[in-house]
């Protein structure tokens, strides 16, 4: 489990499971600072919304839980994938975090995880999840903040 870490990361956290319409999420919005495309996704009884942030490389899944939609997941891509650009602002995001970093940088820098699995690992912080991904070169391709 990872204590602290400095960067923008905690506004991420702090936001997970607030509504879409709250402040917390117009904060993440000017971090980020870019337009952003909205998607929709409905299957059976599932409902979510997605903000695309293309040129930021990042992307937010709100699920609908009774009425409202809450913010569920964000994702951050630190490799070009699909229509996404690498998300430029990795330094601000997870203050020392670097471009490049191996699974083994990774848990150096922060620790243990809680979780393990080929090509990817999983931390608990502040009652969420912090999933780093791996891409076949065993670069950092993505990370992934969930409820």
């Amino acid at each position: 489990m990872i204590n602290y870490l400095e960067g923008n990361i905690n506004s991420f956290i702090s936001a997970l499971g607030k509504k879409e319409s709250s402040k917390d999420i117009l904060k993440l919005v000017e971090i980020i600072s870019s337009d952003f495309e909205v998607d929709e996704l409905s299957h059976q009884d599932e409902y979510e919304i997605y903000y695309l942030f293309y040129k930021r490389g990042v992307e937010f899944c709100f699920k609908r839980i009774g009425e409202e939609y809450v913010l569920y997941s964000v994702f951050f891509f630190l490799v070009e994938v699909d229509n996404y650009f690498p998300c430029p602002f990795i330094h601000e995001l997870i203050c020392d975090l670097k471009h490049g970093f191996s699974i083994e940088d990774i848990i150096k820098f922060l620790g243990e995880p809680n979780f393990k699995g080929s090509g990817w690992i999983r931390y608990s912080y502040s009652g969420r999840n912090i999933h780093f991904e791996f891409s076949e070169s065993s670069e950092l391709s993505q990370i992934s903040i969930f409820i």
